[in-house]
């Protein structure tokens, strides 16, 4: 799986939806076995994936670091 859009094995992939989620996996099976190629690949990447904002991505970088570097209160 060398193209550049499958990325399943590196991270979790957030889909627009359930559907946009099936119709992935059967072109990401597609690719593999050859049936298809690297840029019909990279277009049902392009259409199925949801492309969060950068600004989300930003707030959730900042909100991961915030939950370890809390210090939990002695009373």
């Amino acid at each position: 799986m060398g193209h550049g859009g499958i990325q399943a094995m590196t991270k979790k992939l957030k889909f627009k939806n359930e559907i946009f989620a099936s119709v992935h996996e059967s072109a990401s099976a597609l690719f593999s076995a050859g049936g298809i190629d690297k840029k019909t690949m990279e277009m049902f990447d392009k259409k199925c994936i949801a492309q969060e904002p950068i600004a989300a991505q930003l707030q959730d970088k900042k909100s991961k670091k915030l939950k370890f570097c809390k210090v939990p209160r002695v009373i």
